[in-house]
């Protein structure tokens, strides 16, 4: 007896050590928006496109003198300060510093006119307050910062911890990493809305941190902007948008990123044109919402994951992904790893061992029958004490019998040593089966079973704990059909025209990954290559959580390796049976678990005729040609990673016809498969 009494005295000091330390890790969560399907097209002002300055405020510069037309410019050893709206024209080269500090109506115009400015001491261009600043690049300019950067105590720096993503860190976390996410950390540092045009180029480097930073919207319109950062290249926090410009990023941390993750309305990056060449150490273009490309061409030649988003539309343009990781990546905003497996995943481990049953155990089904629901547990005294008669027996249960759940543990103080007490230690545990020789305790006025033990009567602290109840099995699979209709709809990657190439090579890659949908149809062209996965599956060249579709009218040429994919998800975590000849009538610890969930097979839906065969491994670089019966080639293609499964459709292939498939120098005879319903 006073073993169990210790035993279970310790298990509720454990069980209040755990409590309390959840409680000081927990951290308020984010609120989940909604968003409204794309694709999106960028907006574009007057003020965005006038790249004109017929007339304007001259600044000329040398080293640290500069001169100007106009006295509201201020000139100090360097520093150029500007307080009033206008057009501003620097020339020359300035070390030193453009600070912009004007009324929050006024809109700056700055036309950079072949001038260098090379800072000493934080952003070559620092704005901290106005409407709009317009930066306009005539001919070759340059903006550089220094490696040290003043400490300033920015009271309007609220989004100063939107660094702190999942996988940001490259090169680890010191605290001189944290100070260098504070405001300013750019070589060119605004915190208004800022636009950039012109016919000109405009090289940053930076060298601190990030290359340009905008805490509103940024866009770029027309010019030549090239970044190279020892962070981030490009981050705004609303939006991002371009339209024509030309822009090429080199940086150590993710390429473009937009970081707004609590608006449906911002938080996204629109491409409509332009040129837009990536090379990144994390992701390539990064947006928290909405990530579309209308047009242009874009060149991720280098990432961990090339595009993500929460919905992903490309309707045009040309677009080259060379991924590490996932080359075009669709996840909602904040996500987690939800409990049940996707598609393809890896079976779910058995369950845990029953209490004190001798009834056969559960396998896993999804989602589990008797699966676990977390809770919040809240703290308060309990005055009063359940003896020995107050005690039921439970009975047995079917398949939606509730479940334990704690609402409310307290400690009282046992002042009787006259009388028996029950100390009732109830936990989240499925319905349980006992036999007369265990007392049931029932800590609340519903009538749910929880393990409780006999002790001898002193002077002891005990646990009681209120119990609520929850439908297990309907509550979770309601919870479960849920979210997959919200990821269906609320993630998705749709490619609906352009021409999109996917390359991907390391341990755990996807070339398109969805966490929700994959639709592919129009006269979108797609070609992924998956250097170390299947077409579909675990590791896959295209891989959906929801639905996986090639629709009519598009073309898609998909090849991986030869491991396959692996399949369906594990279950909850069902209640696991005895072991055999292990005697449980007496004992209140359980069997062993069940088995984990089996390993199936994912696929996607192909609805036009296509191909799909199998080759012995080929090399990067290795030509696929299709020929129909006329000798005539129906599909060209170089793979850029080795492959052995080859997955061919476009509108020209016609179900049950037979094709001549030529990979590398080998070459067979495959017929066309119907179309999916």
């Amino acid at each position: 007896m006073k073993y169990c009494k210790s035993l279970i005295n310790l298990f509720t000091i454990l069980f209040f050590i755990t409590w309390v330390k959840a409680q000081d890790n927990k951290t308020e969560a984010k609120p989940e928006i909604t968003l409204t399907p794309g694709p999106i097209i960028g907006e574009y002002k007057e003020k965005d496109l006038d790249d004109s300055y017929d007339s304007g405020i001259s600044i000329q510069c040398t080293g640290t003198t500069c001169t100007s037309t106009s006295d509201i410019v201020i000139l100090n050893e360097g520093n150029v300060t500007i307080s009033t709206a206008g057009t501003y024209v620097l020339e020359g080269e300035l070390v030193g510093q453009v600070y912009i500090s004007a009324s929050k109506d006024d809109n700056v115009h700055l036309i950079l006119n072949n001038i260098a400015i090379t800072s000493e001491y934080g952003p070559a261009i620092y704005e901290v307050k106005c409407n709009k600043l317009i930066i306009t690049s005539v001919g070759e300019n340059s903006l550089t910062d220094s490696t040290n950067y003043p400490v300033i105590e920015d009271d309007d720096d609220d989004d100063a911890d939107e660094d702190e993503d999942e996988n940001d860190n490259i090169s680890g976390n010191t605290q001189a990493d944290d100070a260098k996410k504070k405001s300013p950390n750019a070589c060119l540092f605004a915190k208004s809305d800022l636009s950039f045009n012109g016919k000109g180029s405009l090289i940053i480097t930076g060298n601190y941190y990030e290359g340009i930073r905008c805490k509103k919207d940024l866009k770029f319109v027309s010019g030549i902007i090239n970044v190279k950062a020892v962070e981030k290249g490009i981050k705004a926090k609303n939006s991002i948008s371009i339209k024509e410009a030309t822009i090429n990023v080199d940086a150590v941390n993710t390429g473009i990123k937009v970081t707004k993750d609590t608006d449906p309305e911002k938080g996204f990056i629109v491409i409509d044109g332009g040129k837009v060449t990536v090379k990144a150490g994390n992701d390539g273009i990064h947006a928290e919402t909405h990530l579309t490309i209308n047009d242009g061409f874009v060149d991720v030649t280098e990432s961990l994951e090339g595009l993500e988003g929460q919905m992903i539309d490309i309707v045009g343009g040309e677009i080259h992904i060379n991924a590490s990781d996932d080359g075009i990546n669709a996840s909602k905003i904040g996500s987690q790893n939800d409990q049940f497996g996707p598609p393809g995943g890896f079976g779910g481990p058995g369950g845990p061992g029953g209490f004190g049953s001798n009834q056969p155990g559960q396998g896993n089904n999804q989602p589990g029958q008797n699966a676990i629901i977390s809770t919040e547990i809240t703290s308060e005294i309990v005055t009063s004490i359940i003896t020995s008669e107050e005690t039921t027996e439970s009975t047995d249960s079917d398949d939606d019998e509730e479940i334990t759940d704690i609402s409310d543990i307290g400690i009282v103080e046992d002042e009787n040593e006259d009388e028996d007490v029950i100390v009732t230690s109830s936990t989240k545990v499925p319905p349980i089966l006992t036999t007369k020789n265990l007392p049931i305790e029932i800590a609340s006025t519903k009538e749910v079973p929880a393990l409780s033990t006999k002790v001898a009567p002193s002077k002891t602290v005990k646990t009681i704990a209120s119990v609520t109840t929850t439908k297990s099995a309907k509550s979770l699979q309601n919870r479960f059909n849920k979210r997959a209709t919200d990821k269906e709809t609320q993630v998705y990657i749709k490619i609906t025209g352009g021409k999109v190439y996917v390359k991907v090579n390391g341990n755990d890659v996807d070339g398109i990954d969805s966490n929700g949908s994959l639709y592919i149809g129009g006269n979108a062209e797609v070609y992924v290559s998956n250097g170390s996965g299947d077409i579909y599956g675990f590791m896959a060249a295209l891989d959906a959580d929801g639905s996986n579709v090639i629709d009519k009218g598009a073309t898609v040429i998909a090849t991986g390796s030869s491991m396959g994919g692996f399949g369906g998800p594990g279950g909850g975590s069902g209640m696991g049976g005895p072991p055999g000849g292990f005697n449980q009538t007496n004992s209140s610890f359980g069997g062993m678990g069940g088995p984990p969930g089996g390993f199936g097979m994912e696929t996607g839906t192909v609805k036009q005729a296509n191909i799909q065969v199998s080759v012995n491994a080929q090399e990067a670089g290795t030509e696929i040609i299709l020929k129909d019966s006329d000798n005539n080639v129906i599909i060209s293609h170089k793979v850029e990673t080795k492959y052995s499964k080859i997955l061919i459709s476009t509108p020209q292939i016609i179900a049950g016809a037979n094709y001549t498939l030529i990979a590398g120098t080998e070459t067979q005879t495959v017929t066309a498969s119907e179309a999916d319903e």
